[in-house]
């Protein structure tokens, strides 16, 4: 008996290793296997599954051409990276998305007319103050989901995503990402900016004024992120370490995004004067912020003054341009190289001064 227990159990374990565990598309991957195929490699069918084919495509047109050579390796993670550069270097006929593409906004029935006018217009805002400010090709990926319940919010944001996340992992990030509803608040990735379940949405009633300005802060900072991540790769779920090694630290990663969310929802300031803002509300030190790299975002105050006066500060002395020139030349120079040319100073240097202004 014992022995034909352990056969089977054998048996089953044959079975689970036999069995094929369901794999995740890629909308980049899909974009990356439809230019190969425009340069008559054959990656097979564009599934948007980052498999060997795909791999060897790209290495195929690296040895074609060898500018390309400079970039990181093809992976999944960076697949919106090969995605924009092969159609910049052979004048595809883009699957990149165009830049005169708007933000496309999709929300349930129960938001209300009010909400979804609002929705509407300071996605398309923002989407032409970022083209403006940064001058970049902003890719047209970007979708602005809304609903007021939970289970309506994860099934747009499972049908945005298009497959790239599971239901079950889309439902842990949102929950996690909107514990409070006292407050606006949102989720970003894989080109979906997610508002989480808030009564507002829900009302007739007009927005308020200081209702309005959150609402812009939170879209522009998120598609902010979306932005950066299609620019430079998606190396979320790399885990932390992997993605501060492609990205930069996390302060740096956010402190950029709240200096865009600033210029854009509270205009009448300028650099300068959020640089005051923040001079006032504390003392810095250069190397408590290098310290700070792997903070909560969510629950850490001081995170959130020391990342933002650190990207205002940027903006400050340079320009918000240079935040757009620092995401272009990241994946071909790495993010500190990159930092230097955008902001002409090291990031050791930056840490030296921070705070000494």
């Amino acid at each position: 008996m014992q022995g034909t227990q352990s056969m089977i159990r054998f048996a089953l374990f044959l079975a689970i290793l036999a069995f094929p565990i369901s794999a995740q598309a890629d909308v980049f991957v899909v974009c990356l296997q439809k230019q190969l195929t425009q340069l008559s490699v054959d990656v097979g069918v564009a599934d948007g599954l980052f498999g060997s084919r795909t791999k060897k495509g790209v290495e195929e047109i690296v040895a074609r051409r060898g500018t390309l050579g400079s970039l990181p390796k093809p992976t999944k993670e960076n697949a919106s990276v090969w995605c924009k550069e092969l159609g910049a270097e052979f004048d595809l006929v883009s699957i990149w998305p165009s830049s005169v593409q708007k933000v496309h906004l999709e929300v349930e029935e129960t938001v209300s007319r009010e909400a979804q006018r609002l929705l509407n217009e300071t996605a398309r805002e923002t989407h032409e103050f970022l083209l403006s400010k940064l001058e970049v090709e902003i890719p047209g990926v970007l979708a602005l989901v809304g609903s007021t319940t939970m289970g309506g919010l994860v099934s747009l944001t499972t049908s945005a995503l298009q497959g790239a996340e599971t239901k079950q992992n889309i439902r842990r990030k949102l929950k996690a990402q909107c514990g409070n509803r006292d407050y606006i608040s949102g989720a970003s990735y894989g080109g979906v900016v997610a508002l989480c379940p808030n009564r507002k949405l829900g009302e007739a009633r007009p927005w308020t004024g200081a209702e309005k300005r959150d609402l812009r802060r939170l879209i522009s900072h998120e598609m902010s992120h979306e932005i950066h991540t299609q620019l430079v790769g998606n190396y979320r779920r790399a885990g932390g370490g992997q993605q501060e090694k492609a990205r930069g630290p996390k302060w740096l990663v956010e402190g950029v995004a709240i200096a865009l969310e600033l210029a854009f929802a509270v205009p009448e300031l300028s650099a300068a004067e959020q640089v005051l803002w923040f001079e006032k509300q504390q003392g810095y030190d250069g190397n408590r912020l290098k310290r700070l790299s792997k903070q909560s975002t969510q629950v850490d105050r001081n995170f959130q003054l020391y990342a933002g006066y650190a990207g205002v500060l940027l903006a400050s002395k340079h320009s918000h341009r240079a935040i757009g020139e620092f995401w272009e030349a990241t994946p071909e120079l790495g993010w500190e190289k990159s930092f230097e040319r955008a902001f002409d100073q090291s990031i050791d240097d930056f840490y030296l001064m921070f705070g000494r202004n």
